[in-house]
């Protein structure tokens, strides 16, 4: 960095990086998260691999640090986290990045991480993330990024890992006498791509990636990995014990995978199921009710991504999310979609409402289509079900949650129907929950 460049970051008060400037419009930089090497790892040996954390930083057209002469205001960061297990020799995605991330004006980061060699287990490339995410957070004024709109984005291992950082233990140390580890690794939102979410679903038949398990879960995968083992290395149980990692805040999930590829819990060989997805998603629902969370509900989605692998799955709607999350939000209630079958006889299912308003009667409707309504006593209510078909209402309790149990005949199976939720005194709605039981 030049001393007016080093002069002028001292003077804001901010840290100062060493990045090599690629570009100065568009601002294109790299960086070494690890500190302790150079940005560009001249004279760094081979063996020390020190490029295994080299990071790309581009920004939108117009925008950049202010070091460089920009004056836009702090951007969202979005991060790309590879697949498998090797790194480029220096970070090679801006061409994706500048198709689909710039564009929407978030700032995309494309960080290499460390190999995970036979044994070492995948919290090697964790705690490389959670250093990623504390050198963004700790530079974010020289960067001009904003700290608390991080999205961390990965397709399989980079998937995983975007669950790791954002739903484990936080590797902030407030009694580090370095400041960058006073930042937390907690980014703010997930998207994960045909990732891994529950072990215990693999088949210990499993041939495919064997190698690579090998490498990121020495223990529970070892083929002699207990149930428990399995589990602890699982999203689902993160996501669901969130007091064994101090916790408090869970980060909003945009899933993608192939619903296509699915095959039930225990005959799964390719851990990019699409039974990886849905599993996760009842399991974040199953989270929402029992903490009483609807806005993680309305926030998280499941997309089918129609590809194994997600790499040439259309990222709108993935990005489209990320800018929504940024918007300021509408009160509404969230309608949990209800996941258990219907038997050939027919069976009671529980349909529900967060987030209403406490004591106030709630709703329940039912039609074959959504579309436009209009009620004159609503009139901010322009979405639902134009031909429904009412179920019943109920009370909301003093936590404003409402149930009703209907019972769903095995005519229903196979058939797509929509479901809406109404509170008609304080005119507040669920999403439209579109919902076919299976076969």
């Amino acid at each position: 960095m030049s001393l007016a460049l080093l002069a002028f970051a001292v003077l804001q008060g901010a840290p100062a990086p060493d990045p090599v400037v690629v570009s100065n419009q568009p601002a294109i930089l790299f960086d070494n998260y690890f500190t302790d090497f150079p940005s560009d790892c001249a004279g760094v040996p081979p063996e020390q691999k020190c490029w295994h954390t080299l990071a790309g930083i581009y920004y939108p057209d117009n925008m950049g640090p202010t070091a460089l002469g920009y004056s836009n205001p702090p951007a969202p960061v979005f991060i790309n986290l590879r697949g498998g297990n090797s790194n480029p020799a220096v970070p090679e995605l801006y061409g994706w990045f500048q198709e689909n991330v710039l564009p929407r004006g978030f700032v995309g980061v494309d960080p290499n991480f460390p190999v995970v060699d036979v044994g070492e287990g995948f919290q090697k490339a964790e705690l490389a993330i959670g250093r990623l995410m504390q050198y963004l957070r700790y530079n974010a004024e020289w960067l001009n990024i904003d700290p608390d709109r991080i999205f961390v984005f990965g397709r399989s291992f980079g998937g995983f890992l975007s669950m790791a950082v954002g739903l484990r233990a936080d590797q902030q140390d407030l009694t580090s006498p370095d400041p960058m580890r006073w930042e937390s690794t907690r980014p703010n939102y997930l998207l994960p791509f045909s990732a891994p979410s529950d072990m215990s679903c693999l088949s210990v038949d499993a041939a495919l990636y064997a190698f690579l398990f090998a490498s990121w879960f020495p223990v529970s995968m070892s083929g002699s990995g207990t149930v428990e083992q399995k589990l602890a290395d699982s999203p689902v149980h993160w996501l669901a014990n969130p007091e064994l990692y101090g916790r408090t805040v869970t980060p909003p999930m945009f899933l993608g995978y192939h619903m296509g590829v699915y095959h039930p819990c225990g005959e799964i060989i390719d851990p990019h199921d699409g039974y990886m997805g849905e599993w996760m998603r009842q399991r974040i629902d199953q989270f929402v009710i029992e903490r009483n969370l609807p806005q993680l509900g309305l926030d998280s989605v499941l997309l089918d991504t129609q590809d194994i692998w997600g790499y040439t799955a259309k990222m709108e709607k993935a990005l489209d999310w990320c800018v929504a999350q940024l918007q300021p939000k509408p009160v509404m209630m969230y309608q949990p979609k209800p996941w258990d079958p219907v038997t050939p006889q027919g069976s009671v299912q529980s349909v529900r409402a967060l987030g209403a308003v406490p004591f106030v009667p709630v709703h329940f409707f039912f039609a074959f289509s959504s579309g436009p309504i209009a009620l004159p006593w609503c009139p901010l209510i322009t979405e639902g079900l134009p031909q429904a078909f009412y179920l019943g209402s109920a009370f909301a309790d003093a936590e404003g949650r409402a149930h009703l149990d209907v019972f769903v005949p095995s005519v229903a199976v196979g058939i797509p129907l929509v479901f809406h939720v109404a509170d008609l005194v304080n005119c507040r709605v669920t999403q439209v929950l579109a919902h076919t039981w299976p076969k």
